[in-house]
This record gives C-alpha cells, sequence and structure tokens, in this order.
C-alpha cells in the first residue's frame, strides 16, 4: 500500500511539473493544452495571457513541491525496513493532503477560465 501511495505522489508531480513547463514556455493558453475552456477576451489580451502563464507556472511549482514530502516519507520508511504499513490515521492524512495538492494544481485553470473582461 505505501508503495501506491508513493507512486501517485510521483504521479501528481510528474502531472504538476508538465503544468509548471507549459505554464513557463508560454502556452498555457493553446487549445493543445489548456486553452479550449478559456474565454476569447483573455486569449487575446497579452496582460492576461502573460498574467496566466505566470499563474499556471507558479501554482503548478507549488505542486510538484507539495508531492515532494509524501515520496520521502513513504520512501525512507520503505528504505529504513520500518514497518511500513500505515496506520489509519497517517492514510486519513495522506488523502487529505493529496486533495490539497490536487486543489493547489487545479486552481490556476479555474483562475484563467473566471478571468473577466
Amino acid at each position: 500500500m505505501p508503495q501506491f501511495l508513493a507512486l501517485l505522489f510521483a504521479l501528481g508531480f510528474v502531472a504538476a511539473c508538465y503544468g509548471a513547463y507549459v505554464g513557463f514556455s508560454g502556452r498555457a493558453l493553446h487549445s493543445d493544452y489548456y486553452g479550449k475552456d478559456v474565454p476569447d477576451h483573455v486569449k487575446l489580451d497579452p496582460k492576461r495571457r502573460t498574467e496566466a502563464n505566470r499563474s499556471l507556472a507558479l501554482w503548478c511549482t507549488v505542486g510538484a513541491l507539495l508531492c515532494l514530502p509524501p515520496i520521502a516519507l513513504i520512501v525512507t520508511r520503505l528504505m529504513n525496513e520500518l514497518d511500513p504499513a500505515l496506520t489509519t490515521g497517517q492514510l486519513v492524512f495522506l488523502a487529505f493532503y493529496g486533495c490539497v495538492v490536487a486543489t493547489v494544481g487545479s486552481y490556476p485553470l479555474e483562475k484563467i477560465r473566471r478571468l473577466k473582461s
């Protein structure tokens, strides 16, 4: 079970890094990436495009960094040959923490969709 959780957080890390890459490269609003549901006034305004790319890059970087502590904790437990089984409280905490990480990573996408003119 801990290996599966570490894998889930690792996948979240990879997804968040990809989102940060898209934001840093300035392609957040392209229809091939995340720009399908974005209003046209956001796509056409250079200031809003820059804000959207910067927001996506920042929040996805934060989401990626938030994925690292659970991975390090679980891998450390497995490497030190401690009892790898997690208690119910730890599982509940990791589930809550995973929801926080997913929210942080998806926040800029919702923020971009709701930018007003």
